[in-house]
């Protein structure tokens, strides 16, 4: 079972992956696209941590 954190910190390193990729002029183009398709949907950081807050707050 993973803890919090380390779910957070996976999905923020995925994040910064699929940016990278997406920015990467060397990266098929197919792949940059799929890469910015994803990212339209995919959670940044800021919302993960702001997730995080929420939740803790609802359990107190």
């Amino acid at each position: 079972m993973t803890m919090p954190f380390e779910r957070t910190r996976s999905v923020a390193q995925t994040h910064a992956f699929l940016t990278e990729l997406a920015c990467d002029t060397e990266v098929p183009e197919r792949i940059r696209q799929n890469a910015r398709f994803l990212l339209r949907h995919f959670p940044t950081k800021n919302e993960v941590l702001l997730a995080g807050r929420i939740e803790e707050e609802a359990k107190n």
